[in-house]
């Protein structure tokens, strides 16, 4: 990613390395949303996908309209967050 979306991208990678070490399991080749606590706002959209046999990517949702607690979100390039639209 470009220099302006790292802090969010290392946000994400670092907050996937703590819960992953408490024992969450995310599922490949489906989308995830977090949000910053249980039924708070959207902290992060992404998938989780096979790009070759042994690999797998995460595939943040930067421009993609999501449907989450019944509301719609979009990321706020802005603000570099999700906001509801």
């Amino acid at each position: 990613p470009s220099k302006e979306y790292m802090p969010v991208c290392f946000d994400l990678l670092r907050y996937l390395c703590i819960v992953m070490s408490h024992g969450a399991v995310y599922r490949a080749n489906r989308r995830h949303v977090i949000d910053e606590y249980e039924g708070g706002p959207v902290c992060h959209v992404f998938d989780l996908v096979y790009s070759d046999v042994d690999t797998l990517e995460v595939e943040y949702c930067w421009y993609e309209l999501i449907r989450y607690a019944g509301d719609i979100w979009i990321f706020d390039h802005n603000q570099l967050k999700w906001v509801e639209r």
